[in-house]
C-alpha cells in the first residue's frame, strides 16, 4: 500500500549533517567496477598497506527500526510496513555492491504500541535519543554494524535525515535516523543509504568536477541537496573517502560474513547472498560468472566444494587450514586463518581495547592505535605534530566550534575541564597550510608561549550541526595523561575500558572477543600445551609455521645428515675394499714368470724321496774303552727304585709303547714313493723367482730318521772284569 502524503513546498531534500567534508587522512583510493579513474593524489607511508582492504567484500549486518508514526501512517499495516523495509534495505544494497560493500538486514523492528525514544522534529535530538536506546538496549539483543530508524515524523527544515560522521562499529554512534519522505521507496532508500555513507565517512561531493560526473539523468548518492532526483550512484570521492576510512581503522567490523540463519527474510536465488537453503549465490543467470556455483539453482557445481566469493575458495576447493585469509591492517589489528573446513575466512578480530601499542606511548581502540600523532598527520598530513598542553587548554576551554569537549544534549558546546583538556579538539603544529579536509574546512590560529618562545598551534573547525560527531575532537583511547585515557571526551583511567587481563600464560594476547590469540608454537584456547598459534575467532596459523616449521626444518636436516653420513661410509668402505683388492692383485703379480716358445715337453721333476729307515746305534761293550769303564761311578750298593710313571698330561710322543710281542724285522723294506700326478700346464723352465704353489707343492722328506729316546738309557751291567785299582 502507498502512502500519499501531500508536499507542503517544493524544495529540495537536503542531508541534516551540513558541510561534512571530514574525511581525515590523504586523498587516496581507486575505482572499483568500472568507476571513474583512480585518485592521483598520494598516499602517505602509513596508508601503503598490503592489505587488499577495497577488494575484500564488506558487509554491514542492518537492523532497521520503524516508530510508531510510521506504522499509524502505513495504516498499521504491519506486514506492508514490513515489505517496504525490506524493499528500501534491498535498495541500499543494491547501490554499495559496486564498492564491494554488501548490506544485508539482519532485522526489522515496528514500535506499533508506542515508541520506545521521544521522536521530534529536531534531527538531531531524534538521533541523539535514538542512538543512546542502541546503546543501552538494542545491541544487547541483537548482534549488529548498524541501526537506522525511519520515522513518519517530519523533520523542520528541509532536512530529511541525519547520521554520525565515521561512526560504523562504534557502540554508541553508529547509525542514524530518516525522515520517510516520498511515497517512492527508491528515494528513501538513496536518502538512508546517504545516512549510512556518513556513517562510513563519506563526504559530501563537491560539484567542481573533482568527483566526476553522474551518468546522464542521475546524481550522486552523496550529494548534499538532490531535489526531487534521488541519487542512485557513488561518485570517485565516496570510493576514496571509504578506502581511507578503513586504512585507518574503521570498519572493523565490516570483514564478517553473516551467517544465512540470521538474515531477515525469505530466501532469494539471485541477490548474491548466501541465505537459508542455498549453497552458494552468484546472481542473476546473466551476471553470474562463478564457475563454481549453479546460478539457477543456488548449488555448487558438481564435484565443487565451495563458492568462488568465498576467501577459503580457490578452484572450487577449500583452502588447506593455516592459510592467511586476512592479513593484519595496523599493529592492533590481528590475522585470520582457514579452518580447512569453511569457504569464509573467520570474523575479523583485533585487539581488546586498552590493549599497549606504539611502544607502549598509546592503547589500542576498535583495532586502531591511536595516537595524538597520527591524529595530527591524518588531519595536516606528514610533518605534522601535536600542540603542547598550553595551547590545547587555552583553545578547549573556550566551549565553542574551535574548542570543545562536545556537546550537550541540547546541541550546545561544552568547554573542557581542566582534567580533559586534552581530550577536545585536536591541536597541531606544522604540517600543510590547509587541512586535508577538502572544501569547507575552517582554520583557527592560536599563538601561546613555551619556554619564552612563541608557538603557533592550529586547529580546524567544520559546522556539524547538532550532536553530530566531531572528526576532529581527540578519539576515545587516545593518551591524556600518566595511566589515562580520553574516553568521550573525558579524561579518565585506563582501567575504565574494563581491559580483562586475558590467562593466556604469556604465549598470547587477548582479542576484541576476550579469547587468547596464541603465538606460534602454543595452541588455543589458553595457550598453555604446544600447538600452532591462533585463536579460537581466527583460525589456527599454518602448519608452516612457528615450532611446527622448526620441527620440519630439524627433521629435515637430520635426515640430509643421516644421508650424508651413509654416503660418507659407503664411500669409505669403498675405498677400503678398493685397497685390499689392489694389494692382492699386486702380491700376485710379483711372480713373475719366463715364458719360452719350445716345442720340447718340459722335464719333469724328480719324485720325492719317501723312503724312511730307523737305524738304531747300539753300542757293544767290546767297543768301550777301558778308560771309559774304569771312569763310570761304582754301582749302588741298593737297588735303584722304579721309574716314576709319566703324568697324563705330557705329549703322547713321549708316552713309552709297550714292548713288541714279536721280534722287529733286522731291515724294514721302504714303501714305494707315490709319483705325483703329471701337470696340467707346463711349468717355467727358468723362473726368476721360486713361487711355491700350495697346491703344487709336494714336501721333501730327509733319507734317514734317526729315533732318539725319550732319556738316556741305563747303563750297561756291571762287571769287574779288569778293574780298575
Amino acid at each position: 500500500m502507498h502512502i500519499v502524503r501531500p508536499i507542503k513546498k517544493k524544495q529540495n531534500a537536503t542531508c541534516g549533517t551540513p558541510d561534512e567534508d571530514l574525511s581525515v587522512g590523504e586523498w587516496m583510493g581507486r575505482s572499483l567496477l568500472s568507476l571513474s579513474e583512480e585518485a592521483s593524489h598520494p598516499e602517505t607511508p602509513s596508508q601503503q598497506e598490503t592489505r587488499d582492504v577495497e577488494g575484500e567484500v564488506k558487509y554491514v549486518e542492518l537492523v532497521m527500526v520503524a516508530d510508531n508514526n510510521e506504522f499509524t501512517m502505513l495504516h498499521k499495516d504491519l506486514r506492508g510496513l514490513h515489505v517496504r523495509l525490506v524493499e528500501i534495505a534491498n535498495r541500499m544494497d543494491a547501490f554499495y555492491r559496486v564498492l564491494n560493500v554488501r548490506v544485508a538486514l539482519v532485522m526489522v523492528e515496528v514500535w506499533s504500541q508506542k515508541d520506545l525514544i521521544s521522536v521530534s522534529e529536531d534531527p538531531a535530538e531524534t538521533l541523539n535519543r535514538f542512538l543512546y536506546w542502541r546503546e543501552k538496549d538494542l545491541i544487547r539483543r541483537v548482534h549488529h554494524d548498524n541501526a537506522q530508524l525511519l520515522t513518519g515524523v517530519t523533520f523542520k527544515g528541509s532536512s530529511v535525515g541525519m547520521a554520525t560522521m565515521n561512526s560504523i562499529c562504534t557502540v554508541d554512534r553508529s547509525g542514524g535516523v530518516t525522515s520517510d519522505h516520498s511515497i517512492s521507496v527508491l528515494a528513501v532508500a538513496s536518502t538512508m543509504a546517504h545516512g549510512l555513507g556518513h556513517n562510513l565517512g563519506f563526504n559530501h561531493d563537491v560539484a567542481d568536477g573533482t568527483c566526476g560526473q553522474p551518468r546522464m539523468g542521475k546524481q550522486w548518492i552523496m550529494t548534499k541537496s538532490t531535489g526531487f532526483m534521488p541519487g542512485l550512484e557513488f561518485s570517485n570521492c565516496s570510493v576514496r573517502d571509504l578506502s581511507t576510512s578503513l586504512r585507518q581503522g574503521g570498519g572493523m567490523c565490516l570483514f564478517n560474513v553473516p551467517s544465512p540463519s540470521t538474515l531477515y527474510g525469505k530466501p532469494v536465488c539471485g541477490n548474491l547472498l548466501v541465505e537459508d537453503g542455498e549453497q552458494c549465490d552468484c546472481g542473476l543467470l546473466q551476471d553470474c560468472s562463478d564457475p563454481c556455483c549453479n546460478a539457477s539453482s543456488c548449488r555448487l557445481m558438481p564435484g565443487a566444494e565451495c563458492s568462488s566469493d568465498g576467501l577459503c575458495c580457490e578452484k572450487c576447493k577449500v583452502k588447506v587450514p593455516g592459510t592467511v585469509c586476512r592479513s593484519p591492517l595496523g599493529e592492533c589489528d590481528l590475522p585470520e586463518y582457514c579452518d580447512g573446513v569453511s569457504p569464509q575466512c573467520p570474523a575479523n578480530v583485533y585487539l581488546q581495547d586498552g590493549e599497549p601499542c606504539g611502544h607502549g606511548q598509546a592503547h589500542c581502540h576498535q583495532g586502531e592505535c591511536r595516537t595524538l600523532q597520527k591524529q595530527c598527520q591524518d588531519l595536516w598530513g606528514p610533518g605534522s605534530s601535536p600542540a603542547p598542553d598550553s595551547c590545547f587548554l587555552k583553545v578547549n576551554a573556550r566551549g565553542d566550534k574551535y574548542g570543545n569537549c562536545g556537546r550537550a544534549p541540547n546541541g550546545s558546546y561544552l568547554p573542557c575541564t581542566l582534567r580533559s583538556f586534552r581530550c577536545g579538539s585536536v591541536q597541531c603544529l606544522g604540517g600543510r597550510d590547509r587541512p586535508l579536509l577538502g572544501v569547507g574546512a575552517e582554520i583557527i590560529s592560536v599563538k601561546v608561549l613555551v619556554n619564552g618562545s612563541e608557538v603557533s598551534c592550529r586547529g580546524t573547525s567544520f559546522n556539524l550541526g547538532d550532536d553530530v560527531w566531531d572528526s576532529v575532537l581527540v578519539k576515545t583511547g587516545t593518551v591524556c595523561g600518566p595511566g589515562k585515557i580520553c574516553i568521550n571526551q573525558r579524561c579518565q583511567e585506563a582501567a575504565a575500558l574494563k581491559v580483562q587481563p586475558c590467562q593466556c600464560g604469556g604465549h598470547g594476547v587477548c582479542n576484541s572477543n576476550g579469547n587468547c590469540h596464541c603465538d606460534p608454537g602454543w595452541a588455543p584456547p589458553h595457550c598453555g600445551s604446544s600447538g600452532h598459534g591462533g585463536s579460537l575467532d581466527s583460525g589456527p596459523l599454518s602448519r608452516g609455521h612457528g615450532s611446527s616449521s622448526v620441527a620440519g626444518t630439524v627433521v629435515l636436516v637430520l635426515l640430509v645428515l643421516i644421508l650424508i653420513v651413509l654416503l660418507v661410509s659407503c664411500y669409505l668402505k669403498r675405498v677400503s675394499l678398493q685397497r685390499k683388492l689392489n694389494s692382492v692383485f699386486t702380491k700376485s703379480s710379483k711372480c713373475q714368470y719366463r715364458v719360452t716358445q719350445s716345442g720340447s715337453r718340459p722335464q719333469r721333476p724328480p719324485p720325492p724321496h719317501r723312503a724312511q729307515s730307523t737305524e738304531l746305534q747300539v753300542m757293544s761293550p767290546s767297543n768301550q774303552s777301558e778308560s771309559d769303564v774304569s771312569d763310570r761311578p761304582d754301582p749302588p750298593s741298593k737297588p735303584l727304585p722304579p721309574d716314576p710313571l709319566q703324568k697324563r698330561s705330557q705329549a703322547a710322543a713321549q708316552d713309552r709303547p709297550p714292548a713288541p710281542k714279536r721280534p722287529l724285522p733286522v731291515d724294514p723294506l721302504p714303501r714305494r714313493a707315490q709319483v705325483p700326478p703329471p701337470p696340467k700346464k707346463p711349468l717355467p723352465l727358468s723362473p726368476v723367482q721360486q713361487c711355491q704353489d700350495p697346491l703344487l707343492g709336494v714336501p721333501v722328506y730327509p733319507q734317514h730318521i734317526t729315533a732318539v729316546p725319550a732319556r738316556s738309557a741305563p747303563l750297561p751291567p756291571y762287571t769287574r772284569r779288569n778293574p780298575k785299582v
